[in-house]
């Protein structure tokens, strides 16, 4: 059990990680004048981390 737990604490950072990275790319190329890039980096992104979420709760 605690060993499920570590993992779960493990990938959960990660995953945040990843979308923390994702969001700061987007961040970046909006300052670079690449607006369409970055609506399409974060707006996946977003709809990633929503829908990871909403299925965690579900199968709870």
């Amino acid at each position: 059990m605690r060993e499920m737990v570590r993992e779960n604490r493990v990938a959960q950072g990660l995953a945040g990680g990843f979308a923390f990275s994702a969001l700061a790319l987007s961040a970046w190329a909006l300052h670079l004048g690449f607006p369409a890039f970055a609506t399409v980096v974060a707006g996946t992104t977003l709809i990633g981390v929503v829908t990871v979420f909403l299925t965690q709760h579900r199968k709870r």
